[in-house]
């Protein structure tokens, strides 16, 4: 029989898993630097020990960093974590712990190639203690019906989420603001820190009335069919996460043949740093090419240097629809010209300045 560890056991799945009969152990720690550490340490060990756990499978940050190290100490047999999620997205200090789990762990999870590529190409993990398992969905759930509008004569534009900063959720209540006299309303259903901040900025541009928040459910079926324009605007979800973790291949074909009836002689496509690069995902763009005749040309690289990445330059290929005209060579990438500062530049103009006067 499985068992479930958390921190916070009052959430949305713990009637699910009462009725199933599956034990729930709490370990009250509600700050990893609390008192309460040792007292939550001790008392999973005494319970991995009393309940001869073979397997622990801690499912993301918070608990890799607690349960990996503990779980070896009691000397579980098979201590495995998860990574579902971009580790910048857990600050420098959380990223170095999870660094050392990583050596501790004897597999990790991921749930996309994106996931996988991240922790080899960055975190300098082993490729053969990663195993991916993609994200499930119950299309018999997730679904299209027909339903009654809570809002008839309306446009919804929603989104169902964690409010948390990294989904840029006041990026999307600006933008409705824009709308002005449209007939459209914006859903945010989800909970999380930021709320009340997206509270207050709704207020502050008085779109209060055509904005409506729902906290966090189970219900997420029923709210997807009463939103009628899905936005997405993470600052550092993929798309391949978006869409359900789907394979890179289907997932690249999928946007392509979305965007050919958008497409002209003339358009540019530019792409996401992990799209058009890998195997996969250059098998899906050749794939479209010869569905639909349609001829590009690489013409360069858009570079620069991502505030979400650090210091690391994001490249991303820049494509040119070109129709059935010859495809000449491609250009060399643009060169990458790093940012300076304010300082840095006004000194640079006065010396030209001064050189143009002499």
């Amino acid at each position: 029989m499985p068992h479930v560890g958390c921190f916070r056991p009052d959430g949305p799945r713990r009637a699910e898993l009462e009725s199933a009969g599956i034990p729930i152990l709490h370990l009250p720690l509600y700050s990893p630097g609390s008192k309460a550490f040792f007292p939550a340490a001790t008392q999973f060990v005494r319970y991995l020990r009393e309940q001869k756990i073979q397997v622990v499978h801690s499912f993301d940050a918070p608990l890799n960093i607690f349960a990996v190290p503990i779980a070896k100490l009691a000397g579980t047999p098979a201590v495995i974590s998860s990574q579902r999620g971009h580790r910048d997205l857990t600050g420098a200090r959380n990223k170095q712990l999870l660094r050392i789990t990583d050596r501790l762990t004897d597999a990790i999870v991921v749930n996309c190639n994106a996931m996988r590529r991240h922790l080899v190409d960055k975190e300098g993990v082993s490729e053969s203690k990663i195993h991916l398992c993609y994200s499930a969905v119950d299309f018999q759930s997730y679904r299209r019906i027909e339903s009654t509008s809570r809002w008839p004569g309306h446009t919804v534009v929603g989104v169902v989420c964690a409010l948390r900063p990294e989904k840029r959720l006041g990026t999307l209540i600006r933008a409705f603001a824009k709308l002005g006299g449209e007939k459209a309303k914006l859903v945010i259903v989800g909970s999380g820190p930021k709320e009340p901040g997206l509270k207050a900025l709704v207020g502050e541009l008085g779109v209060g009335e055509n904005c409506y928040f729902e906290p966090a459910n189970s219900d997420v079926a029923g709210w997807l069919n009463q939103i009628d324009i899905f936005v997405l605007q993470a600052r550092v979800m993929r798309f391949a996460s978006a869409s359900l973790d789907a394979d890179l291949y289907w997932c690249t074909l999928c946007v392509l043949r979305w965007l050919t009836p958008l497409r002209g002689t003339g358009s540019l496509l530019l792409f996401d740093e992990f799209l058009g690069e890998h195997g996969a995902e250059k098998r899906a763009f050749d794939e479209w090419s010869r569905e639909t005749g349609v001829q590009t040309v690489r013409i360069g690289e858009f570079m620069r240097v991502p505030a979400a990445w650090g210091k690391l330059i994001d490249s991303r290929p820049v494509f040119q629809v070109v129709g059935t005209q010859p495809i000449p060579a491609p250009r060399p990438p643009l060169k990458y010209r790093p940012l300076t500062s304010r300082p840095a530049n006004l000194a640079r103009r006065v010396r030209n300045r001064l050189r143009g006067q002499s």
